[in-house]
């Protein structure tokens, strides 16, 4: 449906409208509580992120935006054109104007409003300075030459999580971890030993956790 490509590793949770040519990498999630997440024209979402939205903070992403490995962003609105950096993190509430880079490993804190034409860096995330033409140049080589923004294309994607059978939980030294009815832990994680897991918890793919000193995780 409009080219979008979602990765059969990645894992789509409720609700998302997504425009045409998105790209959702392998081992990514995105979990939409109330239809609360949106991903504009041709923007991809790397490996291994993690993008989660709820009715008080959806997340908005705009067109051409494109999300560097192990970026989270909850409760985020973030514009067109931007290019994050791996292991990026924007806390709830955090609005991105458009065309932005933000260096690798920068926290976006918590309500912060960042303008655009913002180079950001930082934990937590400061602007350093606007935009060159070098920089501009960049983002357009990025994209193929092309940063011209075509009309939103709207192709809603509902998916429902499957059952958890519980069969990736293992002992460890006469302890098996607790685990609430409600939890989903997917059939490529593992929980072990003293752990202890509540209510509505999502344990995603390739997880591990072990507790084996020291007290429960």
């Amino acid at each position: 449906m409009n080219n979008i490509r979602i990765d059969d590793s990645s894992k789509v949770i409720g609700k998302v409208r997504f425009g045409k040519d998105a790209y959702i990498a392998q081992g990514t999630i995105i979990r939409s509580h109330n239809d609360s997440v949106t991903i504009g024209n041709s923007s991809w979402v790397l490996e291994n992120s993690v993008l989660i939205g709820t009715e008080q903070n959806p997340i908005k992403v705009g067109s051409k935006t494109v999300f560097g490995h192990k970026t989270v962003a909850i409760g985020a609105e973030i514009g067109d054109l931007c290019e994050i950096g791996n292991n990026t993190i924007f806390l709830p509430g955090s609005k991105i104007g458009n065309m932005c880079i933000f260096g690798e490993g920068t926290i976006v804190a918590k309500g912060m409003v960042i303008p655009s034409n913002s180079v950001v860096v930082g934990r937590p995330a400061r602007v350093i300075r606007t935009l060159n033409d070098e920089d501009k140049k960049m983002i357009k080589k990025m994209r193929d030459n092309n940063i011209l923004l075509d009309e939103f294309v709207e192709n809603i994607f509902q998916y429902e999580r499957g059952e958890s059978t519980m069969t990736n939980l293992y002992e460890f030294n006469g302890k098996l971890p607790e685990v609430d009815d409600s939890v989903y832990i997917d059939n490529q994680a593992e929980i072990t030993g003293d752990v202890v897991i509540g209510a509505n918890s999502y344990i995603a793919s390739g997880v591990r956790i072990i507790g084996n000193s020291h007290g429960p995780i």
